[in-house]
């Protein structure tokens, strides 16, 4: 059978994405582009005990979709894993302990025989940044004061207390690269360490400029009765002061500085719990030569400890409860719990859950870490998504579209299409007009802040004719940031309270936030300023329900 694959990029540009696609017999396969008629040849990479075919899939359509054809070309071996060293090999020394693996502009040097990163280098613009480097897993143990005289606080769900104020983590050392696996679209490696709740893989993307840190955690043991805290922690040498910076809800990036708040005094009792700041999508870390961003794919504490440092905890399992509400301990299993009293003893149920998640580790020139991570951030958001579906060999698929996007160019790179929501799509059948009317409710976010980039942090013009695919519109009405008011009627109600000056400042700023209309009446252009999130509904003119 051959396989029709549907790749959907749900942002407003245009992306490169890496697909894998699980087969059941080695050997070699061809892709087909069916939208730009480019084709493709992959040979099967075995990944334990999968066969995948990865191919890329080259530039996406924005909010759209493309259409691929997949099939088998020739029966042959996988592409099996190799040793990063082959000590039977007269071309490596066999004292060789450090590794090169590069891809496109990115190479990073790894031990040959525990996959450890020791270097990451980036070149961009005739610009090589090099910077030493170290990744340490390890945990802290839980405070639980049944197990300390002198009682306290537990660490539990809502309250992170490690057993000692300034506890050192436990290491979990690597111990063996299990594979090596290389092909023309993508280098990984893969680790084991000396606690087997513990894997890893290293991956270099195409030309993503990102060091890919794919982690899988748990069950974590508590057998011995002590609450573990899972933590990964990149070792650098650079010269941060005791700064470093994390998101605020994705958006903002808050200044963070060891052992210190901006607004008081601080006496401190918890050195590393205090040290540590919730970050939903990165943290970053610079000096005046490198800059390091770490982007996540969910919400996780970060801290700095040390400068050059920094740490996430990706997985917590605790046996004891903090007191702040839900009367359990934080330990998710596999199966659940039992019934609750009267009906049960709520006892927990099952191993402790396995979590997987990703890292992307990105490099670059000095006082430069808030631009690496936002240029990673949004399409960590937003994976492409696969859609896979077979046929009989030799039966062709008649699609109408074998790609589409929803707009009709794509969006700047510093503006990011927040919502897309259809509000009405009425039919008006009178006087036999068979049209139809649609609104839609748009919001837009610029996603760099003043002095970020020098060119990307600068205010962006977005055509709302070309986002709704070139449709002519009817009207446009901006709203409230949630939609539910208009902007102007919000503007002259509210309450202002600033001196004479101020006001007239703040009436001056209303005025800005006007629609500029084209000359010829059918494109509304609207200036997005950096950090600015702006809100629309916008009408089409209604339309023969042939309408393409």
């Amino acid at each position: 059978r051959e396989l029709y694959i549907v790749v959907y990029n749900g942002l407003a540009n245009r992306r490169t994405g890496l697909v894998g696609i699980p087969v059941s017999t080695p050997g070699t396969y061809v892709i087909s582009s069916l939208h730009d008629n480019f084709q493709m040849i992959s040979v099967t990479l075995k990944q334990s005990d999968k066969l995948i075919v990865y191919f890329e899939t080259g530039p996406l359509p924005s909010v759209g979709a493309a259409v691929f054809w997949m099939r088998k070309l020739a029966d042959g071996p996988s592409l099996e894993p190799q040793p990063l060293v082959d000590h039977s090999s007269s071309v490596l020394d066999k004292k060789t302990t450090t590794t090169t693996i590069s891809h496109g502009h990115l190479s990073v040097d790894v031990n040959s025989f525990t996959g450890e990163i020791s270097r990451i280098r980036h070149k961009t613009k005739g610009i090589t940044v090099d910077v030493p480097f170290r990744q340490q897993w390890g945990y802290y143990t839980s405070y639980d004061n049944t197990k300390h005289s002198a009682g306290g606080q537990n660490s539990g769900a809502y309250i992170f207390r490690p057993s000692d104020p300034n506890e050192e983590i436990t290491p979990i050392n690597p111990i063996n690269v299990t594979h090596v696996n290389v092909s023309g679209v993508l280098t990984e490696i893969r680790i084991e360490y000396d606690q087997p709740w513990v894997k890893e893989v290293i991956r270099l993307v195409g030309l993503e400029p990102a060091v890919e840190i794919e982690w899988t955690v748990g069950p974590i043991p508590i057998e011995d009765g002590i609450g573990k805290e899972v933590v990964s922690r990149y070792d650098t040498f650079l010269k941060t002061e005791g700064t470093w910076y994390t998101d605020s809800n994705g958006r903002e990036f808050q200044k963070r500085r060891r052992s210190f708040r901006p607004t008081w005094n601080l006496t401190e009792f918890e050195f590393v719990a205090g040290n540590f700041y919730p970050t939903n999508a990165a943290a970053y870390m610079e000096d005046d030569d490198a800059s390091l961003a770490v982007v996540v794919d969910r919400s996780q504490g970060a801290g700095s400890l040390k400068d050059g440092s920094l740490e996430f905890m990706v997985q917590r399992r605790l046996v004891a409860d903090d007191r702040r509400g839900v009367t359990e301990c934080l330990n998710e299993t596999v199966e659940g719990t039992n019934p609750y009293p009267p009906y049960g003893d709520a006892k927990r149920v099952g191993e402790g859950v396995i979590v997987t998640g990703k890292h992307r580790i990105l490099i670059g020139p000095g006082n430069a870490g808030a631009s690496l991570a936002r240029s990673t951030m949004d399409g960590a958001f937003s994976d492409p998504l696969v859609f896979v579906a077979s046929e009989e060999a030799g039966t062709r698929v008649p699609f109408q579209k074998v790609a589409f996007s929803r707009m009709k160019e794509a969006l700047p790179r510093n503006v990011m299409l927040i919502t897309l929501s259809l509000l009405s799509h009425e039919s008006n059948n009178n006087n036999n007009n068979n049209n139809n009317t649609t609104t839609f409710l748009i919001r837009l976010g610029h996603q760099y802040a003043p002095g970020e980039d020098k060119k990307l942090s600068k205010a962006a013009t977005v055509s709302l004719f070309q986002l709704v695919g070139g449709h002519p519109i009817k009207a446009v009405t901006e709203k409230t940031l949630s939609g539910n008011l208009d902007y102007h009627v919000w503007a002259k109600n509210r309450k202002v309270w600033t001196s004479e000056e101020d006001e007239e400042e703040e009436a001056a700023l209303v005025t800005e936030r006007r629609l500029e209309l084209s000359s010829d009446g059918e494109d509304y252009k609207v200036e997005i300023g950096p950090m600015e999130i702006r809100t629309y509904e916008v009408e089409l003119e209604a339309q023969s329900k042939n309408h393409d």
